[in-house]
Order: C-alpha cells, then sequence, then structure tokens
C-alpha cells in the first residue's frame, strides 16, 4: 500500500518544529522534544511512528559502524 508523500505539507510541518533545524535553538540537542516533534509530524502526514522511529534508528546504527 503505496502512500504519495506531500513535500510541501512535510516541509512546512518541519518548519513549524524549529526543534529539528535551528541549530541555534536552546531544545535542537533535546532528543526527548526532538523525538516528540518527529512524532507530531508523521502523525500529521499519517506516516506510521513505528516504521519511522525505526528507520531513524536503523541510520544511526549505520553512522556508529562507519566511525
Amino acid at each position: 500500500m503505496s502512500k504519495e508523500l506531500d513535500t510541501e505539507l512535510l516541509i512546512a510541518l518541519i518548519e513549524a518544529r524549529p526543534v529539528l533545524w535551528d541549530k541555534t535553538s536552546p531544545i535542537y540537542k533535546n532528543r526527548h522534544e526532538t523525538k516528540e516533534a518527529w512524532k507530531e509530524v508523521c502523525i500529521q502526514i499519517q506516516y506510521n511512528t513505528t516504521i519511522s522511529m525505526f528507520i531513524v534508528r536503523k541510520k544511526k546504527i549505520n553512522m556508529v559502524k562507519r566511525l
């Protein structure tokens, strides 16, 4: 079951949450806040948060393996 992703909506949702992109924000490095913001984005685009968190974890593991 493939679902087209509305990229304009995704961009707007991310832009509305500086914790996801603004490195000068005091909460940018707060993992809890970042995770919650991504959950909100996933809910808004009706994306399965379990799958998205799995993808994020897999990317982190791959980054660590490269070190």
